[in-house]
């Protein structure tokens, strides 16, 4: 997301990163995760695979339940389909 700073080791395959959010030296984010706005997440920290994170509670991640990764490739691939070259020139 914007604003978000990300320092990890590794970032999974269909994960969603909020705006303002940070990864701290060596996280690992694995395969299908949510991480929402405003969230810090300090360094040598592993997020599981199907986990949500919330600014709200942190500490409390959320398991999200398989048939996530079936929805994130969906809105991978309609977010892929509706890029435009020409915005990414403008910024």
């Amino acid at each position: 997301g914007s604003d978000s700073q990300i320092r990890a080791a590794a970032v999974g395959s269909m994960v969603w990163i909020g705006n303002g959010v940070t990864l701290g030296e060596r996280v690992i984010v694995k395969d299908n995760c949510i991480i929402e706005d405003g969230v810090t997440i300090g360094a040598d920290t592993v997020i599981p695979p199907f986990t949500k994170i919330s600014a709200k509670n942190p500490l409390m991640p959320t398991e999200l339940p398989p048939s996530m990764a079936a929805h994130m490739q969906e809105v991978s691939l309609d977010r892929y389909q509706e890029f435009k070259l020409e915005d990414l020139k403008r910024q």
